[in-house]
């Protein structure tokens, strides 16, 4: 349904914008007591004062000078792309923009090899979960820096591109809590003690996906951006997460 008022807004606008040109440029150049025709009518003498206009030349083709045809101007008007097709579950990919010198991260997805189409040096990508399947989701991390309380893991996202959603958590300490609006859906994950010292660290998080779709099968989107920051300011990391949920 949403495909479908999409492009009936703009057949709407369409219309809009072209008819006006279109009625203007239909509108004769001369008038009946003008003895200057329309370039592409021929006149004929019924008196002094009157001329007999008759249109029975062909209209000129159209071409990239002439418009779009039809008397109608040519207008680049961009259309939406159309969205990719997904499958029931979850689908989603991620990017690393950027990671504190001398800190390594890698993620790796499980419980089985199955579940993802790529890896780069940060790990696997590109992956998708059934409702119902079993996700582990295990990272290496080597920190240069001690990680310590106040230090925070945020996100801000846009659900289906209108839909704002954002969520700041602590690094350590105390447990981060998540929910989503739209799909009203709620995640609790337990964070280590503080402080994490500058050390090497390899954690795993389990979970079960739900067993059905919690937005009936019709597609979502998210979209957004995730960054680990020190209390004093600065950036651990910064990631980019494309997620469909279907």
């Amino acid at each position: 349904k949403k495909e479908i008022m999409t492009l009936s807004a703009a057949a709407l606008i369409v219309c809009a914008v072209l008819a006006p040109a279109a009625a203007e440029e239909n509108v004769l150049a001369g008038s009946p007591n003008s003895k200057t025709p329309h370039p592409h009518l021929r006149g004929r003498d019924l008196g002094a004062d009157e001329v007999l206009l008759v249109d029975d030349s062909e209209p000129p083709p159209p071409s990239a000078k002439s418009g779009g045809g039809f008397g109608f101007p040519k207008l680049a008007i961009p259309f939406p792309p159309l969205p990719p097709h997904v499958d029931p579950g979850v689908t989603f990919s991620r990017s690393i923009k950027s990671i504190e010198g001398g800190s390594e991260f890698r993620l790796r997805f499980g419980p089985d090899e199955n579940h993802c189409k790529s890896a780069d040096g940060f790990g696997d990508n590109e992956c998708h979960y059934s409702w119902g399947d079993a996700l582990d989701a295990t990272y290496d991390l080597r920190l240069e820096t001690e990680m310590v309380e106040g230090d925070t893991i945020s996100g801000e996202f846009k659900i289906d591109t209108v839909v704002p959603w954002s969520f700041s958590c602590q690094v350590c300490g105390e447990d981060c809590t998540l929910e989503a609006p739209v799909i009203n859906q709620k995640w609790r994950f337990p964070m280590d003690p503080c402080p994490i010292p500058a050390q090497n660290v390899t954690h795993t998080i389990s979970t079960v996906l739900q067993g059905h779709s919690p937005v009936e099968g019709i597609r979502t989107h998210v979209q957004g951006n995730l960054r680990v920051m020190k209390n004093s300011g600065d950036t651990i990391a910064t990631f980019s997460v494309d997620v469909f949920i279907k």
